[in-house]
């Protein structure tokens, strides 16, 4: 399953180990907003070091590991996506027909989720009870104008919240503090 991390403004990245560990347990492609608008979507875990070297401990940052459920291994797959200034990451299987070679993801932000926040705005009700239609047990991340929005429980680690913990070794102890 994917792995989402969010970093709160003055809040460290993760650790190089913790970053390594995200992409062997999900190796299919990655990518990153921050607040400020640095952004990387690829397959290159060195590429994504490098973009992520230049977000500052001040930008809010969304992380994204994928492992393919739906759509083919390929940079066009990777998280996040991007509409105008709103961009989109999501860990789980959402109950979507994913068009063509999108992910389910994909299709659900272009048809269900920009929609519903171009018309009535992220801070909505009409926004709220269209991710509590689909969202089941997944996590959704947005960085809109600059702005994230978590949506799902996420376990905070180390400063960061973590959309889940499947990518840390057998042995290690973490709290599990839900948002």
């Amino acid at each position: 399953m994917c792995v989402i991390i969010f970093k709160r403004k003055g809040v460290p990245l993760p650790s190089r180990a913790i970053l390594r560990a995200c992409y062997a347990a999900n190796p299919h492609g990655m990518g990153f907003i921050s607040s400020s608008g640095k952004y990387y979507r690829g397959m290159n875990f060195d590429d994504l070091l490098f973009g992520l070297d230049r977000v500052r401990k001040e930008e809010e940052c969304i992380i994204h590991f994928r492992i393919a459920t739906h759509g083919s291994i390929r940079p066009e797959n990777c998280h996040p996506f991007r509409s105008g200034s709103i961009w989109f990451a999501h860990n789980g299987i959402l109950s979507v027909d994913p068009e063509g070679d999108m992910t389910d993801s994909e299709t659900a932000f272009r048809n269900i989720l920009v929609p519903v926040i171009d018309r009535y705005g992220i801070d909505s009700e009409e926004f709220d009870e269209t991710v509590n239609s689909i969202i089941g047990t997944s996590r959704l991340a947005f960085m809109v104008n600059g702005r994230a929005y978590l949506f799902g429980a996420y376990y905070y680690l180390n400063g960061c919240y973590y959309s889940n913990l499947r990518f840390l070794p057998d042995g290690w102890r973490t709290e599990g503090n839900f948002l």
